[in-house]
């Protein structure tokens, strides 16, 4: 069957395969794939067969998924309406949602595994309450009612939310003790009072999940893919092709939901790259991808060639993950350094892109910028949302009010973190605190009340949108850059904040080379790493 590509389409396919760059413009036909693009493509529909894809940054991962699914409908005529795609986020299900449209696939089911589990959960109460606050506020009725430390809200909360990304008390015995303590000590779950003990902790969570599991009028994120293994849900459909995208993010649940989604003799293709797992902090798996393999018996193949990078830069991040190869047609390209001082009198491209792993050395390069004329904006909209909710949660009239509160806070809580051996907080604490300081500093030039200084934060911080041109410069964490690219990438404290120093579990340590490898397959053409900054 003959498909006429639209340009959005063709620009991403393009660099995906072994079709030249001025095809984009000349041809309506599809990139030739490679010889391992080739062998997935006919693997994925192939009965009984699933599959763990291993592919390294820049391997045109989503072209290979929509190709092998025109692959499956129409060569293969498989139902479409048996075809779906399990993925990261809500950005992520626009963009490939766009493009299997421009294919034709429109009954093929895109979604991320909340929006599937929220499916199912809403067979069960149609007017069900979504409320993210919801294991906080039983969390906090709890600890008001034994008199325990107001600080242990937090760590029972957090601790709970993980506990139904595990799936304890679905397929783990919600009074197994043992399975709370290891999931605190792999999550370095930390308890802020010294009156607070583990087992208060393990006590007052056991009671939290269980008011939380015995509300069905409200549920939570982590309930969406909880609740339906919990409760045994029936899901809306399920599917005799099912492709789980960034699969080495997934967890528990999230297999577990993947596995309900599966028909009898359905077939599962677990897509993603070992080297770029980084969400361990928000409950992932490190190794999501090997316990794929042992749990679904999966074939492994690979996606080893990079489409995006250069050759210097696929050269720089050999040094940390070997395997991954630059395609044959790909630019030379580049990897300097420059000295922090020398980097803030250039002007960037806006096409460019200036990533660091904490936010607040972001926050004042970005005034810096602004200062200068220079448009820019920081990526990651919930930083700006929590320094919202610090600024409201003191109730203060001013700025100076403000910043007082912040210093005298600020002391007395670092002490306290540093006390009890809790470095890592301590750190974070301070990178948030750093973040609200500057913003008030640039809120004085601008409109000195607390209104102006929200105002400020609300027009600093945004999250991307899928499609749209880049109009200012992006500054960005890491994490958050996470599935972008850009020509020229300015990596900010390779040398002095990378790898985090905080990180001391062998899977932190592991996902914080993860972090580099990622940050430097970003960029597409340079690659500039900015050293020796304060």
């Amino acid at each position: 069957m003959n498909i006429k590509l639209t340009k959005p389409f063709q620009e991403d396919t393009t660099s995906h395969g072994n079709t030249q760059t001025n095809t984009m413009n000349t041809t309506n036909t599809i990139p030739t794939p490679t010889p391992e693009q080739q062998t997935c493509i006919e693997a994925i529909g192939q009965r009984n067969k699933n599959l763990v894809i291993q592919a390294v940054a820049g391997a045109g991962k989503s072209w290979t998924l929509l190709e092998s699914i025109r692959h499956a409908v129409f060569e293969l005529n498989v139902d479409p309406n048996k075809i779906a795609i399990m993925v990261f986020n809500k950005s992520i299900k626009e963009e490939l949602r766009f493009k299997l449209n421009q294919l034709g696939l429109h009954s093929v089911t895109v979604n991320t595994r909340h929006g599937y589990g929220l499916e199912a959960i809403r067979l069960l109460n149609p007017r069900i309450n979504v409320n993210p606050n919801k294991t906080r506020d039983i969390a906090k009725q709890v600890i008001q009612y034994y008199s325990a430390p107001f600080t242990a809200i937090a760590s029972v909360s957090k601790l709970v939310n993980l506990a139904k990304d595990q799936g304890i008390g679905w397929n783990t015995d919600i009074q197994d003790r043992k399975a709370w303590y290891d999931l605190i000590i792999k999550q370095d779950v930390e308890i802020e009072d010294e009156n607070y003990s583990i087992d208060d902790l393990i006590r007052h969570s056991i009671e939290v999940l269980t008011k939380s599991n015995l509300d069905t009028t409200t549920c939570d994120f982590p309930d969406m893919v909880y609740w339906p293994l919990l409760k045994n849900l029936r899901l809306l459909r399920q599917f005799d092709i099912l492709l789980i995208d960034e699969a080495q993010d997934t967890n528990v649940t999230g297999r577990g939901l993947a596995k309900a989604l599966l028909s009898i003799n359905g077939t599962l293709t677990a897509v993603g790259d070992d080297w770029q797992a980084i969400y361990g902090f928000a409950g992932a798996d490190n190794d999501s991808l090997d316990i794929i393999k042992r749990e679904f018996s999966a074939e492994e193949l690979w996606l080893s060639v990079c489409f995006r990078c250069s050759k210097s830069v696929i050269s720089h991040a050999q040094q940390i993950m070997p395997r991954i190869q630059p395609a044959p047609s790909a630019p030379e390209g580049s990897v300097t350094s420059i000295d922090y001082l020398e980097f803030l009198k250039l002007t960037p491209d806006k096409t460019s892109a200036i990533l660091c792993r904490k936010n607040a050395p972001l926050m004042s390069l970005a005034f810096s910028f602004l200062r200068r004329g220079i448009a820019c904006r920081i990526e990651g909209r919930d930083i700006g949302q929590n320094l919202i909710k610090l600024c409201k949660k003191w109730k203060v009239r001013s700025l100076n009010e403000l910043i007082s509160r912040l210093e005298t806070y600020r002391e007395k809580e670092i002490q306290k973190f540093m006390a009890n051996g809790q470095e890592q907080s301590a750190d974070q604490l301070n990178d948030q605190l750093d973040c609200l300081l500057s913003l008030c500093d640039r809120a004085r030039e601008v409109d000195p009340s607390i209104e102006g200084l929200i105002r400020l934060i609300e027009s600093m911080f945004t999250d991307s949108v899928t499609g749209q041109p880049q109009t200012t410069l992006t500054l960005s964490s890491v994490h958050k850059a996470k599935g972008r690219e850009w020509p020229t990438v300015y990596l900010l404290g390779r040398d002095t904040l990378m790898p985090s120093k905080f990180a001391r579990q062998d899977w932190q340590k592991e996902q914080e080379l993860h972090l580099i490898y990622v940050a430097i397959t970003r960029a597409k053409l340079d690659l500039i790493e900015v050293t020796n900054i304060e």
